[in-house]
């Protein structure tokens, strides 16, 4: 009885320290995209809408092994010139979603005019951001030691970020296109969602 009162003693230390992990990870991903200064909007919100934050998911997301961060993600040195180590990163980086589950974090930047009010040109305006993220990230990461690198890989809807272990996949909301896209509805209008 004993015994089994201290294995779960263990279970539940583990639990907690993994928690911590993941909110550490969080705030380090938090800090990171607020001191990003080519982005040309401000981050005013950034949220992880993952269950296991709010403690009710059974099976929390792991983090990725330190074999399969050292040797899927190459450092930068490891290649000739930054942009081919781009290109190798973001090839092996399409693993990441088979290799653990991602952590949905929504962003959402300042109120802009510059917005546009059509549904494609919303969507080709969220993957330049995710593009100018993604090459913000990259452009940090020689002037980083090893251990606190940060790797990336963009797509047209998200960009993909591993800290810390965890892969948290960047989505915007704007809240605008909600808007547009309730309107386009009622009123019938033939609109194409973004079908890339």
């Amino acid at each position: 009885m004993g015994r089994n009162n201290c294995y779960g003693q263990h279970i539940q230390w583990i639990q907690w320290l993994l928690l911590l992990q993941r909110q550490a990870a969080f705030v380090r991903l938090s800090t990171l995209l607020k001191s990003l200064k080519e982005v040309p909007l401000t981050i005013v919100s950034i949220r992880a809408v993952h269950p296991m934050f709010r403690g009710t998911d059974p099976f929390p997301v792991q983090p990725l092994t330190s074999t399969y961060t050292s040797t899927a993600v190459p450092s930068s040195s490891s290649s000739s010139s930054s942009s081919s180590s781009s290109s190798s990163t973001t090839d092996i980086s399409s693993d990441w979603s088979s290799a653990t589950r991602v952590i949905p974090v929504i962003l959402q930047f300042e109120s802009s005019s510059r917005w546009p009010d059509d549904v494609s040109a919303i969507s080709r305006i969220k993957s330049a951001f995710y593009l100018q993220i993604s090459r913000a990230i990259h452009a940090l990461n020689p002037r980083a030691s090893k251990p606190t690198r940060v790797y990336c890989s963009v797509s047209l809807d998200s960009v993909d970020i591993v800290m810390d272990g965890y892969v948290f996949r960047l989505s915007i909301y704007y809240d605008r296109e909600l808007v547009i896209r309730t309107m386009m509805e009622k009123e019938n209008h033939p609109y194409q969602l973004d079908q890339r």
